[in-house]
């Protein structure tokens, strides 16, 4: 088991070969690799350790972006969308 201060996840890109390696030791991120690579043959798994895994896809499938920015306004919108869910699902519960 990894303490809080060693887990990592590292990607190395290779533009000219159009493809990337990720290693993790990060029990999010090793999960969604497994998954990744049983539905996806471009994605293969170089060595799964139980608690890290190492993984080579295409390079396209590596995306860094900012985070979402939502306004106050929206944020209300949705949860007054979502009161609306929990209190139709309980209704449909009674």
């Amino acid at each position: 088991m990894w303490s809080r201060e060693e887990l990592e996840t590292v990607v190395v890109i290779e533009p000219p070969e159009k493809r990337a390696s990720v290693y993790t030791n990060y029990n999010a991120e090793i999960n969604k690799l497994r998954k990744l690579a049983e539905e996806n043959p471009d994605i293969k798994v170089i060595r799964d350790e139980g608690d890290a895994i190492e993984v080579e896809l295409p390079s396209n499938w590596i995306a860094i972006r900012k985070p979402r920015q939502i306004s106050e306004e929206t944020k209300q919108k949705n949860r007054e969308r979502l009161k609306e869910w929990q209190y139709k699902k309980q209704a449909e519960k009674e």
